[in-house]
């Protein structure tokens, strides 16, 4: 957006140069307030907020234009700021995110994090818990000493 400011002529804007201030300080203040159409579109270097340099590309930033929830919430989603989707192996991950911040291991298995707990899932249905204390609860039977 080009902001016009129209500078008055020493000795030749007699009875007019106040006019012609306030015109171009009305410019100016269009253009920082978007007011009239006008919109301010700055083209940067670099960003400092509060002292911080913000490192983020302009890709980036649009990835989280309209998003609404937490800062626990943006800090879960971080995964995905990267392209990768749900259920897909991209980019040569070798890790497919999973739906809710789980990944997916294959053939139906899914990890996913339960308050400080972790599930195991198969199919969808959980079959073992690892517990944050370091407790360990399973559906079915415990084999120990096997031969695998």
């Amino acid at each position: 957006m080009t902001v016009t400011v129209n500078l008055p002529v020493q000795g030749g804007s007699l009875d007019t140069w106040g006019s012609i201030l306030n015109q171009s300080l009305q410019n100016i203040a269009d253009g920082v307030n978007g007011t009239n159409g006008a919109k301010m579109s700055p083209d940067l270097d670099s960003l400092i907020i509060d002292g911080d340099t913000v490192t983020a590309t302009a890709a980036e930033l649009s990835k989280l234009a309209g998003f609404i929830g937490t800062v626990v919430a943006l800090n879960n989603a971080h995964t995905y700021l990267d392209g990768a989707s749900p259920g897909v192996a991209s980019g040569g991950r070798a890790v497919i995110y999973g739906a809710q911040e789980s990944i997916a291991l294959g053939n139906g298995w899914e990890v996913e994090p339960n308050g400080n707990d972790l599930d195991f899932k198969i199919g969808g249905s959980r079959r073992m818990k690892l517990y944050s204390n370091g407790d360990l609860a399973v559906e079915g039977n415990v084999t120990a000493y096997a031969s695998l």
